[in-house]
């Protein structure tokens, strides 16, 4: 990976929420993936479960998706089980985790499911410790909570039934950019897109 501090630029990579279970994950920038972009879908299942459904699409060359699997270390069996999961605990290697992988765990989403599935069935949040990187995370709960009593109390549906969003406009971004500046200075929010956190 470069070393964008050491050239006087920074490097960031915006994300973009489409309520209600839509995120879109922006491309990398640079390597031979640079404009791969992803978009995720997590869908309640149930109280307890929720389906995770994912999109790969690339404007300049197809989907590796043999190099995807391998990267997300999504391995199934004949009947769909994951080969990693919390039966094995995610095939975890302590000795990795001092030299090379700060999880020890081989895969992308194996690392992200570890991380959802080993809080249990229903976290108690209580107990969560958020900090300042997961401002996003908590401006996304307070506009669901929001949304969800606005529906239950006054009959309202959710905004993003009746605004007129313009979706199209809506994309996660790569940009790197010279240390005097900010982030939300190169990729400024159009205030008609965005709903208020």
């Amino acid at each position: 990976m470069r070393n964008f501090r050491e050239e006087g630029k920074l490097h960031a990579r915006v994300t973009e929420v489409v309520l209600p279970f839509f995120t879109l994950i922006p491309p990398d920038g640079f390597g031979v993936r640079k404009n791969r972009r992803m978009a995720n879908a997590f869908v309640p299942r149930d109280d307890e479960s929720t389906w995770h459904i994912q999109w790969f699409f690339d404007d300049s060359q197809p989907v590796d998706v043999a190099y995807r699997i391998e990267e997300g270390g999504h391995w199934v069996d004949e009947n769909f089980r994951k080969l990693r999961n919390v039966d094995n605990w995610y095939q975890q290697d302590r000795e990795w985790m001092k030299t090379g992988s700060m999880s020890g765990i081989k895969g992308i989403l194996t690392q992200d499911h570890a991380v959802s599935e080993t809080q249990g069935r229903i976290l108690d949040r209580t107990k969560e410790h958020l900090g300042t990187s997961d401002v996003a995370v908590v401006a996304w709960r307070r506009q669901m909570i929001r949304t969800a009593r606005a529906l239950a109390e006054r009959g309202e549906a959710p905004s993003v039934l009746t605004a007129p969003i313009p979706f199209p406009q809506i994309r996660a971004a790569t940009v790197i950019f010279s240390n005097e500046r900010t982030w939300k200075q190169e990729v400024p929010l159009d205030p008609d897109v965005a709903l208020t956190a």
